[in-house]
């Protein structure tokens, strides 16, 4: 039950993926990232396929296309839908090797990299909605704010608000001390 909760609490599902029969065993957390009926095991590669954004399936398929042909590590970061809408990004790592029956199998992992519903500093500055953003020190009790278009723009879509917001911060802190470990600002991030 320790391991339910820790992948539960770390976000991240584990499983492991027969590359000759297309099925997979996985994690409960597993289940939960990809939104599939516990009851449906092994999963059918169909199920996963049908949780992939549209837009991301072919990128993915390539990915373990080349990964299957020549046995590499596999990671790769794309997007999960559920039935209710809500979307994850998602990034999948893994090894292959010999399963039980001798089948090239790979043993991965989903770590969930954020969601719609998550704390906005785990997001992408792309997917962030709000006109202005905002952050606080614990520290100083400084506010700094940024449009979203602007962080866009000096920091790039891809960016993690949660690493904008800190460089933001710590180049206009306040509090230095000379000392690296204790020198920079402790962000408190606004919930949306």
């Amino acid at each position: 039950m320790w391991m339910v909760k820790g992948q539960q609490i770390g976000r991240m599902g584990s499983y492991r993926w027969n590359t000759r029969t297309l099925l997979s065993r996985a994690s409960r957390e597993c289940y939960r990232i990809f939104d599939i009926n516990l009851d449906l095991n092994p999963v059918p590669f169909e199920a996963f396929k049908d949780r992939i954004h549209p837009d991301d399936f072919p990128a993915l398929e390539q990915a373990l296309v080349e990964a299957v042909s020549t046995k590499s590590p596999f990671s790769h970061e794309y997007r999960v839908v559920h039935r209710d809408g809500t979307t994850l990004r998602v990034i999948a790592e893994g090894e292959f090797d010999l399963g039980p029956t001798g089948d090239v199998e790979l043993e991965g992992k989903d770590p969930r990299a954020g969601t719609t519903g998550v704390q906005i500093r785990q997001r992408r500055l792309s997917e962030i909605q709000r006109h202005v953003l905002r952050v606080s020190c614990r520290r100083c009790e400084r506010t700094v704010e940024i449009q979203t278009a602007d962080a866009v723009r000096l920091y790039g879509g891809n960016a993690v608000w949660k690493d904008v917001a800190q460089r933001l911060l710590d180049d206009t802190c306040q509090q230095r001390t000379g000392r690296h470990e204790e020198d920079g600002c402790w962000p408190a991030f606004e919930t949306p």
